[in-house]
């Protein structure tokens, strides 16, 4: 599942901060960012993220800043300065130029505001914290967006739950029609129905039953449906591994109404029921 997460935590005269995005993956891959002085913790990092997560691609990056940096003064170097200005006012007396430099133009120059010295490393304690807090808030990202996503996967659940009563709504007027048609064609064949031999006629019409009766499959569709409804709004682990077998269920049964189902509407109800499965299929490849 997609998400995000931030955290700030201040540790001492540090400013620790870290980011969480999360994308969809049918497996988990962590990446974490460090600073140097950091660089020892990974491990601990990537363990604390994979005792949360078994899905998706996650990136992480903490930074460490002096706390209040933003809000010093810019550390200068007066000497260099010094030493520039009084360069400047001696190109301008040698040369006979007019005016002297200033500050604002001294500042511009290299070297004269230095950079900020790098901050000392916080205690692991404070890094960890914020790394929990800021995964804590990439996890309240995720289940916003399972929660919309459950909703979807319900509405092609139900969806295809109610293409199966279609079907069993359609091969109950079918089943008597198909007995009627091949008992025409038999007589026809022969010429003279009173030479049709019942006995043998009623052994083929019990073949057909069988081929044609999709009460099995319809069950078995129905308990995969229910099934997956309650897993795609689950909390259980491995949900979404869960899901991908049952979906692998329900093909099967769609397959073999596909084969079962001969009239053109039946035909396009199992073209629609796997529509849905496909988007389901996308879906669920993002439930954890």
């Amino acid at each position: 599942m997609t998400g995000f997460g931030r955290a700030v935590v201040l540790a001492g005269r540090c400013s620790i901060a870290a980011e969480a995005r999360s994308v969809n993956q049918k497996g988990l891959h962590v990446s974490v960012s460090l600073p140097d002085q950091l660089a020892s913790m990974e491990q601990d990092i990537r363990d604390e993220i994979r005792k949360r997560y078994s899905r998706g691609r996650i990136d992480l990056r903490l930074t460490v800043e002096a706390a209040g940096s933003s809000g010093d003064a810019l550390p200068v170097d007066f000497e260099r300065a010094g030493k520039l200005a009084e360069a400047a006012a001696l190109i301008a007396a040698r040369l006979g130029l007019d005016g002297g430099i200033s500050a604002l133009d001294l500042m511009r120059l290299p070297g004269v505001l230095r950079a900020s010295s790098e901050p000392e490393a916080p205690d692991a304690g404070p890094v960890l914290e914020c790394v929990a807090s800021c995964l804590d808030d990439l996890t309240r990202s995720r289940r916003a967006e399972g929660e919309a996503l459950a909703a979807l996967m319900s509405e092609h659940l139900t969806r295809i739950g109610s293409l199966a009563s279609e079907v069993a709504a359609i091969q109950q007027e079918a089943v008597p029609e198909a007995f009627e048609r091949m008992r025409e064609r038999v007589g026809k064949l022969l010429g003279d129905s009173s030479r049709v031999d019942e006995q043998r006629l009623l052994q083929e019409l019990a073949v057909m039953a069988d081929r044609l009766d999709v009460c099995e499959e319809l069950e078995r569709l129905g308990c995969h449906v229910s099934s997956a409804l309650d897993l795609a709004s689950s909390d259980e682990p491995d949900a979404g591994r869960k899901l991908g077998f049952l979906l692998q269920e329900l093909q099967r049964e769609i397959n073999t109404l596909g084969a079962k189902l001969e009239t053109p509407a039946g035909t396009m109800i199992v073209v629609e029921m796997k529509n849905e499965l496909s988007s389901l299929r996308e879906q669920a490849a993002n439930v954890e």
